[in-house]
């Protein structure tokens, strides 16, 4: 999915944790892109997300923001780190809402051509590679 330079666009998803996932632990989202021409300008992306264990209630979303620069090749596969996100009250099976996007008319945001999302993932810290009961206890 390509984000336009002149115009915020987004898109929306969902995640659910794994049953490996070390209760509380943080999330570390990162974006995978690529530019889609040869300009070095900056790119910066936000990512807006809501969190809620089974049996929880999502409440008001944080907001992560990051900048970072295309160089210089068109296709090239970049990395870029979103920040952290609380693991407080969460679980295995918690869910994830989230909006990913491109701050268009950020001062910050000088690439001048469209920024291609590749995936965005979201890294946690786990103690088990799976649990026995279909859901929490």
């Amino acid at each position: 999915y390509c984000f336009d330079k002149a115009t915020e666009e987004e898109l929306l998803g969902v995640a659910q944790l794994p049953h490996s996932y070390l209760d509380a632990s943080s999330l570390e989202p990162h974006l995978h892109w690529f530019p889609s021409g040869a300009d070095t300008g900056n790119v910066a992306w936000g990512l807006e997300v809501t969190t809620a264990a089974i049996d929880g209630t999502f409440g008001n979303t944080a907001l992560l923001t990051a900048t970072d620069a295309g160089e210089g090749t068109a296709g090239d596969h970049l990395y870029i780190d979103l920040g952290s996100i609380s693991g407080t009250g969460l679980a295995e099976s918690s869910m994830l809402i989230f909006r990913v996007y491109r701050k268009a008319a950020d001062a910050a945001d000088t690439y001048d051509e469209d920024a291609c999302l590749l995936e965005l993932d979201f890294h946690f810290q786990k103690d088990r590679a799976g649990s026995v009961a279909e859901l929490p206890d």
